[in-house]
């Protein structure tokens, strides 16, 4: 049965079967549940009033499991009115979200907070950084603050700068959308502080700390390491730093090396990148000679220096034996830093010459010696001076001799000092070389005559070496050696095999001739039947030793043999 009356029911009331209610009608009791269906309502069913009507609600799981496509409700979880479209449930159009600004505008690091402002957030909405490639990077966090706010955090791993600017989304749970275009900057790239090319030019062998340092700067004020890229390699020994500090020795190879390679500063996020170039050459060696002002090359600010002064000639005697000449003194330094002064103006230098020996003309004198001259390197900063070696001790005789000595003659102090003379017990000179302050000076005393062992015609004793004293004339027969002289590696092709400063050997009257010290020290003379070498052995020039001493011949006014000269000095340079 159907009416089309208007119609009151106040209690419950039943509906069966396809009967429907059409017309006018109010309900004040209530319909049991499922009594009514779709069948038993009108098509198009109209409802009328300004209260509105209550759907359906629930959460997200609260969903039917197999919903026909129409079906409408309330989703509590999200919020917004929803339907099932046959395939998917969809939110009915709501306001879409409009993102004003954010809060910090640039992010340096990983997990950082965002705060977003603008309107028509909601729960669940979820915030996207969108590179300049397009890329998307989901925040790890959202929190819903309010409808106008949200706090979200960039990815775990930092936004990197090559990407920026960040262009901020905010997705609401319906779907709709809004989007802050370039809103976000991940800081700046780090800045090398260094041009790429060249970092400089070291000698095999030296210290990498000579190239230039590594700089880089960060705009954000982070910290960052240098380090070089995968793949590039820097000579054996060598290394860089996490602060861009080269450190090791370059490897000897006897040919100039170019290194090239890749170095990379990071901030941990951002990286930058640069190639540079380094350069080992082969050492460049000065001698110099006489005097005159050394140029500093252009490049060069620091260079190994050895300063050598000339040794003194061993002495004359002729009723005793020669002592040996003192070795002129060495001052070294294995890196001097030039001057802006060095540079422009040069280096005034002087090399001193060894003495001559004495015994034939233009010397032709009974006894004497002449002392070795002094090497000096006038630097800006004050002169070195290595001094001469002094000549060996000995006897004259009354007549006039070198120097107005006559009689006996003591040894004379020098670089290294001369030997003691072989007449009554006389000492030896001694060192007389200075010090200056970041040098390393040389010299040592000459050997000294012990008359106590032994009787005859006495030996002479060893002039000072540069590395060791002079030895000790102990008797007939037994001459002092020459004091050993110093080596220095560097300058191996240099003076004898990389020795310098020998003392000279004392003359003797009998067996093989004395030795002189192992640095260019000169040989002593000796006096035996068939062998004999009355004249001291002359030192190697370059080298700073000293002459040897003669053989005593046995008279006056006999001009044929002579003492040995002293070997000039040297200014050696590497660099």
């Amino acid at each position: 049965m159907a009416t089309n009356k208007n119609f009151e029911i106040k209690n419950g009331l039943s509906i069966a079967g396809t009967e429907r209610i059409s017309g006018g009608g109010a309900f004040t009791g209530g319909l049991p549940d499922d009594s009514v269906d779709s069948d038993q309502l009108a098509a198009n069913l109209a409802l009328t009033g300004n209260a509105g009507v209550t759907l359906p609600s629930g959460t997200t799981a609260d969903r039917p499991g197999s919903p026909a496509a129409g079906v409408m409700r309330f989703n509590t979880t999200t919020n917004i009115m929803e339907y099932y479209n046959g395939t998917n449930w969809q939110g009915v159009v709501q306001e879409a979200p409009a993102v004003t600004s954010i809060s910090p505008t640039t992010a340096l690091n990983a997990n950082q907070a965002i705060t977003i402002t603008g309107t028509g957030f909601r729960s669940g909405a979820a915030v996207r950084f969108i590179g300049n490639d397009g890329t998307q990077y989901n925040a790890p966090s959202t929190i819903f603050d309010s409808v106008t706010q949200l706090t979200a955090t960039t990815p775990s791993s930092a936004l990197t700068v090559a990407n920026e600017p960040y262009d901020i989304k905010v997705v609401n749970a319906s779907g709709f959308s809004g989007t802050l275009d370039n809103a976000l900057d991940a800081g700046s790239t780090p800045a090398f502080g260094v041009a790429s090319g060249s970092l400089g030019t070291v000698p095999e062998g030296g210290n990498a700390s000579g190239f230039t340092q590594i700089t880089a700067t960060d705009a954000d004020s982070q910290s960052l390491t240098i380090a070089l890229k995968s793949g590039s390699a820097l000579p054996s020994g060598v290394s860089l730093s996490s602060s861009g500090v080269f450190s090791g020795t370059l490897p000897i190879t006897g040919s100039a090396v170019t290194t090239s390679f890749t170095v990379q500063v990071t901030d941990g996020t951002n990286v930058a990148e640069r190639d540079y170039t380094i350069t080992a050459r082969v050492y460049v060696y000065a001698q110099l000679s006489g005097s005159g002002t050394w140029s500093v090359p252009a490049g060069v600010d620091t260079a190994e220096i050895l300063i050598v002064a000339g040794g003194a000639s061993g002495s004359k005697s002729e009723n005793v034996m020669g002592a040996g000449g003192g070795a002129g003194g060495i001052v070294h330094r294995s890196s001097y830093t030039f001057t802006s002064t060095d540079k422009s103006s040069g280096v005034a230098y002087v090399v001193g010459a060894g003495g001559d020996g004495v015994g034939i003309s233009p010397l032709a004198y009974d006894g004497g010696y002449i002392n070795g001259e002094d090497s000096t390197f006038a630097f800006s900063g004050g002169t070195i001076t290595a001094k001469g070696g002094g000549g060996g001790g000995g006897y004259a005789g009354n007549a006039t001799n070198v120097g107005n000595i006559h009689v006996n003659y003591p040894a004379s102090a020098g670089g290294s000092g001369g030997g003691g003379g072989a007449d009554s017990g006389m000492t030896a000179g001694a060192s007389n070389q200075g010090t200056f302050s970041g040098w390393t000076s040389y010299g040592n005393a000459g050997g000294t005559f012990n008359s106590s062992n032994g009787t005859g015609v006495y030996p002479g004793s060893g002039g000072g070496g540069a590395g060791g004293a002079g030895g000790n004339a102990i008797g007939y027969g037994a001459a002092g050696v020459g004091g050993v002289g110093q080596e220095f590696s560097s300058f191996s092709s240099y003076g004898q095999s990389g020795f310098f400063g020998g003392g000279g050997a004392g003359g003797t009257s009998g067996g093989s001739q004395t030795a002189g010290g192992n640095g260019g020290g000169g040989i002593g003379g000796n006096g035996v039947s068939g062998i004999q070498v009355y004249s001291g052995g002359n030192a190697i020039d370059g080298t700073g030793g000293g002459g040897g001493g003669v053989t005593a011949r046995g008279s006056y006014g006999n001009y044929n043999s002579k003492s040995g000269d002293g070997g000039n000095g040297t200014i050696l340079i590497r660099y």
